[in-house]
Formats: structure tokens, sequence, C-alpha cells
């Protein structure tokens, strides 16, 4: 993983690592942490282009620049994305409650495989102590419950899971 001094270059490797064997073949890619860079020269890359639709957040953050990603298998959802569900997600968590999520953070769609099967596909990029997981994850719920048009959806969740060895009490969530 090669990046410059001001990490416009880290975006070299990981579409050739995507292109392995072991993510090409793969039906669902939830990414997080994702630079705009890195979603324009993904949707560049013939083989990435040809093989998945590359889904990217409606309300993207190019400025702090970590964006959460959905790679769908073409052949998997033909149709790709039905809609980007974000901001029911976001208007579904409990009021009154700060949940410490930026722009680009959440990336939630509607799918619905070659089988007919309904969907819900999230990529969550979580803050380091852990703190939004839960409430995210309730507000997807509560989302999936509420909205007649997600009955019956099943749910993916992608994240990227912080875990430490040894938590620090009130800082992170057990």
């Amino acid at each position: 993983f090669f990046c410059s001094n001001q990490h416009s270059y880290c975006v070299l490797h990981p579409k050739d690592i995507l292109e392995s064997a072991i993510y090409i073949n793969s039906d669902i890619i939830t990414l997080q942490e994702v630079s705009a860079a890195f979603i324009d020269q993904a949707q560049c890359r013939p083989k990435l282009r040809e093989t998945f639709w590359i889904i990217s957040p409606d309300d993207m953050d190019a400025v702090r620049d970590q964006n959460s990603v959905i790679f769908l298998r073409k052949e998997t959802f033909p149709d790709g994305s039905h809609a980007e569900i974000t901001p029911l997600v976001e208007s579904s968590f409990e009021k009154g409650v700060k949940v410490p999520i930026a722009k680009g953070d959440i990336l939630a769609i509607m799918t619905t495989d070659k089988d007919g099967i309904p969907f819900v596909v999230a990529s969550f990029h979580g803050d380091t102590n852990g703190l939004a997981t839960a409430p995210v994850l309730d507000a997807i719920m509560k989302a999936m419950s509420t909205d007649a048009t997600l009955a019956g959806h099943k749910l993916l969740f992608g994240l990227d899971a912080n875990t430490y060895e040894k938590a620090k009490p009130a800082a992170t969530v057990e």
C-alpha cells in the first residue's frame, strides 16, 4: 500500500486487491473510509466497472474524504441499487441522542438479487470508540420495521469494527 505525504496517492493498490480472485468473485463488498479519488479510479478500472455496481453516498464528503461505499456484483444484483435510504436511516436515530457520525459515514441502499430476494445493504464507518455502532444499527432496524417499502428485506450490514484489547471505561462500548 503506497501513500504520498499528502495521502492523495493512497488509491493505487487497493484496486489491485479488489481485482484479485479473493474479492472479484464476491457478491457484495462494503468499504469504509474511501476517498472520492478511489471511487473515481475504481469506476475507471474495466474489470471493476464490468463486474460491480460501484455505489457511493449521494451526500458524499469530498473534504473529510472518508466515505462508505458498496460494490454489488452485477451478475447477482442485475438492477444495482434501487434507492439510497441513508436519509431514512439517519432520521430514525433516537430523538435527543447525539450519534457521533459524519457525512459519508453511512451508506444504506435497497437492492434485489437475481432470485428476487430484497436486501437492505449498509456500509458504515464507525467512530474510533465504537459509540455510534449500536445507535446506527438500531436506526437501520427501526427504518426497516417502520417503512412499508422495506418490509421483507434482508439486512447485510458491513462495518469497520474498532476493537481494543484493553478498553478505556466510559470511552468505549462493550
